[in-house]
């Protein structure tokens, strides 16, 4: 099994030999249970895995009787500990297995992804620091390393994506998201917390106004 930092939770996210299965866990904060009960689930059939490099490519069945395929990357790939879900890999349709590799294999952009972790560093990660005792000053170096990844992130997006301003504006919440629990685990703290406890943190230290200005710095409006 694999976690995702979801906003709204934690995300399992299972791989086996024919389908992929991704559910949230109804979980409470901050500590979180493994063994908790699931809102709701999905699963896709696997028709087949591509290694293509770095990247791990699963092809995916558009339905039972379907004869197009479409494929989900996997990138960043330790094994263990974690890999990354590709978000702006091509969203490309074909009908073989075989079609659909050779497309991903011509792809040469720069991957951004949501980071999966094993249940393992989950529970390695439940013993780090939690957020609520974080200090001002700790709070500032958190909010400048969170910063700087916005803005790193920002710039290779749009050197290398085509389609910058549709895709990443499509994914900016979740992937804002995503950064600022990179950057408090960086930081030492504890990741395992959703979006309206990260807001918290923010409103423990700032108001909204002066939250809003320093977000706006961030993004250059």
């Amino acid at each position: 099994m694999w976690y995702g930092l979801g906003q709204y939770g934690l995300l399992e996210l299972a791989i086996d030999h024919d389908s992929l299965r991704i559910r949230q866990v109804d979980v409470g904060q901050p500590t979180l249970s493994l063994a908790a009960r699931y809102k709701h689930g999905a699963r896709l059939p696997i028709a087949q895995v591509v290694a293509l490099g770095e990247r791990h490519l699963l092809i995916v069945r558009q339905g039972v009787d379907s004869l197009r395929y479409s494929g989900i990357v996997l990138f960043d790939y330790v094994p263990g500990h974690h890999f990354q879900l590709a978000w702006n890999a091509p969203d490309t349709l074909a009908r073989s297995p075989q079609a659909l590799a050779r497309l991903q294999a011509q792809d040469r952009r720069v991957l951004f992804g949501d980071y999966y972790y094993s249940a393992r560093f989950i529970n390695e990660l439940q013993r780090l620091r939690p957020i609520d005792e974080m200090t001002k000053p700790e709070f500032e170096r958190y909010f400048a390393r969170y910063a700087d990844k916005v803005r790193q992130a920002t710039r290779r997006f749009e050197a290398n994506e085509p389609n910058y301003r549709y895709v990443f504006a499509s994914q900016l919440p979740g992937y804002n998201f995503a950064l600022a629990t990179q950057a408090l685990l960086e930081e030492g703290f504890c990741p395992l917390y959703d979006e309206y406890a990260v807001q918290a943190l923010y409103r423990r230290f700032y108001s909204r106004k002066a939250l809003d200005k320093k977000v706006k710095a961030i993004l250059g409006n």
